[in-house]
Order: structure tokens, then C-alpha cells, then sequence
């Protein structure tokens, strides 16, 4: 067997769907994938399309004066909504990677005394802005085009190159 046929063999029997799973599901990205999507929320108030969070009640800037007033009581920002006050929002992203997909998870309920179940969904505040839960979590839980690129030149470019080169061993 000559060299070209056992690289073409190689390169054929390597499964894209295989490769994806066996690149992306790693701590390194995974971790990645959420310090930028928690650093973009908390260091600018943005979502994935870069615009600026802001509630429904917002009367000035991004918050209602209560919020404002009490944000700065305890010492938080409140140009910008961080969602950081949000129970254990910040704490509770995961990510499952699938053959075709990259699917990112947190929990979006959130304490509320005023209801009878003690629970709402942080998207109430944002109701204007994104119509629908599905759109704000969406909206909010996933990288920006830039933050994708980033990723794929930083890290996944680097992993396909020696995945590859281990099947071709």
C-alpha cells in the first residue's frame, strides 16, 4: 500500500459527526463556551447579538429607580444588567455536546416572593424586548459571532489539526 492510499483510507473512514463530539466535548471548551457568554452578560450587559439588556421597567438607562437604588445600596453596577442577582444563574450553565449540535443550558427560574410558587422566569423582565422565554434564553445563552470565531481560531483549529494527525498515525 502506498502512502497516498493509506492517508486517503484514513481520511475516509473519519467520521465529521465523530470529529465534531470528539473536539468540542472537552472541559476546555466547555469552560470556554461559559466564562465568555457569563463575562460578556456581567462585563457589558450584552446578548449574543450584541444588543444591550435592558428590563421591561427600565426608566433610566437599563433599570427601573428602585433597582438602580438598590443596586447601588449594595455596591453593583447598574449601568448595565448583569443578571449576577439572579439566584444561581451564573452558577448553573451546562453544556451538552451532541453529533450535530452544541446545546447550552442554565436555569432561568429565579425567586419571587409575590408569587405562590416562589419562582419566575428571569425572562419577565425582558418580555418587550425578546417576546417569549425562548427567545431571551437564546438571546442570552450562547457565544456572539466573535466569540465563536475566537473560539475556532484559538482552540478548535488547533485540536482538529492534531486529532487528524493522531487518526493518521
Amino acid at each position: 500500500m502506498n502512502v497516498f492510499t493509506k492517508y486517503s483510507d484514513a481520511f475516509n473512514t473519519m467520521s465529521v459527526d465523530k470529529l465534531f463530539v470528539k473536539i468540542l466535548d472537552t472541559e476546555e471548551v466547555k469552560t470556554f463556551i461559559i466564562e465568555y457568554i457569563t463575562k460578556r452578560l456581567y462585563d457589558s450587559g450584552l446578548d449574543k447579538n450584541n444588543a444591550q439588556l435592558r428590563t421591561d421597567t427600565a426608566t433610566y438607562g437599563v433599570y427601573n429607580v428602585n433597582t438602580i437604588k438598590h443596586k447601588s445600596k449594595t455596591r453593583q453596577p447598574f449601568d448595565r444588567v448583569t443578571l449576577k442577582e439572579t439566584s444561581n444563574f451564573y452558577e448553573s450553565f451546562e453544556i451538552s455536546i451532541k453529533q450535530k449540535a452544541i446545546e447550552i443550558y442554565a436555569d432561568y427560574l429565579k425567586v419571587n416572593e409575590d408569587r405562590e410558587d416562589g419562582l419566575s422566569h428571569i425572562s419577565e423582565n425582558f418580555t418587550y424586548s425578546y417576546s417569549g422565554a425562548n427567545n431571551f434564553e437564546k438571546a442570552i445563552s450562547d457565544l456572539t459571532d466573535e466569540d465563536w470565531t475566537f473560539l475556532i481560531n484559538s482552540i478548535l483549529l488547533d485540536k482538529t489539526k492534531k486529532y487528524i494527525l493522531d487518526e493518521l498515525q
